[in-house]
């Protein structure tokens, strides 16, 4: 007749399974900063035409066909 013995209670069952929940760890880690930084990205996308408006209301009329645009102006004007 042969029993099974199983790990004692203290110790883990495989020392695989902390290296897989680490993976685990860093590849949910991994794909939420991607996620985030693609969110950003698209925010920035979404949100440069608004500012380049914005920028370009206080911009004298000389400033705004130059062949070297500058993002914010050299003499904001009304």
């Amino acid at each position: 007749m042969t029993t099974l013995t199983s790990a004692p209670s203290g110790a883990p069952a495989s020392p695989a399974v902390p290296a897989q929940r680490r993976r685990g760890r860093l590849t949910r880690r991994a794909r939420r900063a991607g996620l985030n930084l693609l969110g950003l990205l698209v925010a920035l996308i979404t949100l440069f035409p608004i500012f380049w408006m914005v920028s370009t209301a206080f911009k004298p009329a000389t400033e705004w066909y130059t062949l070297t645009p500058h993002p914010l102006p050299a003499h904001p004007t009304l």
